[in-house]
């Protein structure tokens, strides 16, 4: 089933707390959308859900980890599926860049590129769409 607006529907934003996660957030919570809200940092992360409630906007859940390890966004999704049952759309937009000389960036910033910006999208893929499919309502993933 094809999601014509987010009035009403539960929607994770992973990198949720500055840049285009936190603006999605809160365009999202304008919408009526039900928020789940993560990001590597707990404090933004904490202003952006209160400043989503000042407003009027619904976070239902909120939790600061890194997308990178899969076994924390499978303690994410398992706390909201007990709580909040399947959701409804999946944006994935944590997202890290690096800056520097190729030739001499170290491996290791290459490999938390693909961590976060590869990986951590497919473990939040891999712990909530199975729920989704389950739950036969439809919904959207939205990978940036």
């Amino acid at each position: 089933m094809r999601i014509r607006n987010l009035s009403g529907k539960k929607c994770l934003i992973t990198g949720a707390a500055s840049g285009i996660g936190r603006a999605t957030a809160i365009i999202a919570a304008r919408e009526g959308a039900e928020l789940f809200l993560t990001d590597l940092n707990a404090e933004p992360l904490a202003a952006v859900v209160n400043e989503i409630r000042a407003a009027g906007g619904k976070v239902s859940f909120h939790r600061a980890f890194d997308v990178s390890s899969y076994e924390a966004v499978q303690e994410f999704a398992r706390d909201i599926h007990a709580a909040h049952g399947s959701l409804d759309v999946l944006m994935n937009i944590a997202g890290i860049a690096i800056w520097g000389m190729v030739d001499k960036m170290e491996h290791s910033r290459w490999r938390k590129v693909i961590d976060v910006n590869l990986m951590g999208p497919i473990h939040v893929m891999e712990c909530f769409l199975p729920e989704m499919i389950r739950a036969r309502r439809g919904g959207h993933l939205v990978n940036v």
